[in-house]
């Protein structure tokens, strides 16, 4: 027996978890994700704020910590090439991604 969904399958909510549309897509749209992320940015600002008004000193760790993270990575020559590699390749992605949106609409 196949343990795979078919398409006659009535197990399955149609807008469940594990549904599928037609082109296998799951269904959200690049929009959807914006949109999401700038509601949660939004609030992010007044949580941060009252986060280190009720904790100094572990703001005052964190940001010990990330700048000593910071750097090791931009004194390291190895560390720095890795760096600006990871971020030169994300960034041509992010910029074929905005032109291939740009041109199928």
């Amino acid at each position: 027996m196949n343990a795979e969904r078919s398409e006659v399958d009535t197990s399955q909510k149609p807008n469940g978890p594990a549904s599928r549309h037609a082109n296998n897509g799951d269904g959200t749209k690049p929009d959807d994700f914006v949109h999401r992320a700038r509601a949660a940015a939004d609030g992010l600002a007044g949580r941060f704020d009252e986060w280190i008004k009720r904790n100094p000193y572990a703001t005052i760790g964190v940001a010990c910590a990330i700048g000593a993270g910071v750097g090791v990575v931009l004194s390291s020559r190895i560390l720095r090439a890795a760096f600006t590699a990871s971020a030169t390749a994300a960034a041509i992605e992010l910029t074929r991604a905005f032109i291939r949106r740009r041109s199928s609409s």
